[in-house]
């Protein structure tokens, strides 16, 4: 408490920065009213840090949540990424050996068109 005010009714607590809960008697007001006030706002100061205590739990939970989430988006991108890229060399393979394919094909005919231009 920082003592009492000037006029020598009420008290000035410093509550930390430059918050200050000033309580100020009047006729017939004594130590005990301020007793009272100061419990009831500590109360209320409680109840409202455990609220936010409170709220910051939820808060870190969800966050929580979030980055598992995150994390299993991440595997299934880098899964779907591996499928994909697999298909792909698939496909490059597949389109290799069906050019062979085309390329025996193409001997293939140009034998037969050599012995068919003897044959006649």
């Amino acid at each position: 408490m920082n003592g009492w005010r000037e006029n020598g009714i009420g008290y000035s607590i410093l509550l930390g920065g430059r918050e200050s809960l000033e309580c100020v008697f009047g006729d017939g007001e004594g130590e005990n009213e301020l007793v009272a006030k100061l419990k009831e706002t500590l109360l209320s100061t409680e109840i409202l840090n455990g609220q936010l205590v409170a709220r910051y739990e939820i808060v870190a939970e969800e966050n929580e949540k979030r980055r598992l989430r995150i994390g299993e988006l991440e595997r299934l991108k880098n899964d779907m990424f591996e499928e994909l890229k697999l298909k792909n060399e698939n496909l490059e393979r597949l389109e290799k050996d069906m050019f062979e394919e085309l390329k025996l094909k193409d001997v293939e005919n140009q034998i037969l068109v050599e012995e068919l231009g003897r044959v006649r």
